[in-house]
């Protein structure tokens, strides 16, 4: 009888030690059974899934805040402005009259001409013969059928003059706020009648836009402002100037 008691002992452990090997590796996948589901999960609630901060950045989720264009102050309105005179008065003689801004509106049209014949005479002899005009109307492909003004020779001058600037989204603001420099501007902005437009002048017709679309006087142009003065019932009407 102490030989078969001995027999189911052994029995007993040999069943008990095969049943903790097979247990063990689940256990460990599951964080142990003290751990309860846990461990396995990052130690969230249950429910819910862990972000592992090893994994790939690529997969978190965009931080997306609120863009909120920096309002406009009369300074900044008023240093745009002037650039533009600046680029008019070619002679630097302080008067923009409507034959030195046409000439200027010439001379960026010229340059670009110039540089379109430059490529176009690949042998720089000053001529383009034939050959030329055909591998540069090659070069252009099916753009070469159409005028529209599209492709590396597209390049299209405007018969006015804009700030120049260089901050980003605060251009688009001011290039919306201000209204640009064309010979009809430096007309009405010439108040005294002397056939010349000064720096004093264009910025006291160009302010008459700001204080116009300063809804709340504040001394600054919002988003919000800078928008209405395009609007249909906004306060420039259709974007046009104040009236004198």
């Amino acid at each position: 009888m102490r030989n078969l008691s001995n027999r189911h002992t052994a029995m007993a452990l040999a069943a008990a030690t095969l049943l903790a090997s097979v247990a063990s590796p689940a256990l460990a996948q599951m964080g142990g059974m003290g751990g309860g589901m846990g461990g396995g999960m990052g130690g969230g609630r249950p429910g819910t899934q862990s972000i592992d901060p090893g994994g790939d950045p690529e997969q978190a989720p965009p931080k997306i805040g609120p863009h909120i264009m920096k309002p406009i102050d009369l300074k900044k309105f008023d240093g745009a402005v002037t650039s533009m005179f600046t680029q008019a008065d070619a002679n630097r003689d302080g008067r923009v009259t409507l034959a030195e801004f046409n000439a200027v509106i010439a001379a960026r049209r010229a340059k670009v001409i110039a540089a379109r014949f430059h490529d176009i005479d690949t042998n720089h002899n000053n001529q383009i013969d034939y050959d030329e005009f055909l591998a540069w109307q090659q070069q252009l492909g099916s753009l070469a059928q159409t005028d529209a003004g599209t492709g590396p020779y597209g390049e299209i001058v405007p018969d006015t003059i804009t700030p120049e600037l260089g901050d980003g989204e605060r251009d688009v603001a001011l290039m919306r706020a201000i209204e640009p420099l064309s010979a009809l501007t430096i007309t009405k902005a010439d108040t005294n009648y002397d056939g010349a437009m000064t720096l004093d002048e264009l910025l006291a017709y160009e302010n008459k836009r700001f204080e116009k679309a300063d809804i709340d006087k504040d001394g600054y142009l919002s988003e919000d402002e800078i928008r209405q003065m395009h609007g249909p019932r906004g306060p420039m009407g259709a974007g046009g100037p104040p009236p004198r």
